[in-house]
């Protein structure tokens, strides 16, 4: 989604993560990795992508992880 250079809403970012806190990160931005689109739609920002391919190794230890 975000990787590919969409558009998603919280709801659905949250549902392909697995991450129940997705709406809070996207919203408040810490890292300045997202942009709003309009309300209740966020994209990734150059920043973001930059971050996916600084952070590529742990991303993918994280995906290669069993969740419970």
């Amino acid at each position: 989604m975000f990787v590919l250079g969409g558009e998603a809403a919280p709801k659905d970012v949250k549902r392909l993560s697995l991450v129940d806190k997705a709406a809070n990160i996207l919203r408040d931005n810490h890292y300045g990795w997202f942009s709003r689109v309009r309300n209740g739609v966020y994209s990734i920002t150059d920043s973001g992508y930059q971050a996916i391919d600084e952070y590529e190794e742990t991303i993918n230890l994280l995906k290669a992880t069993p969740r419970d």
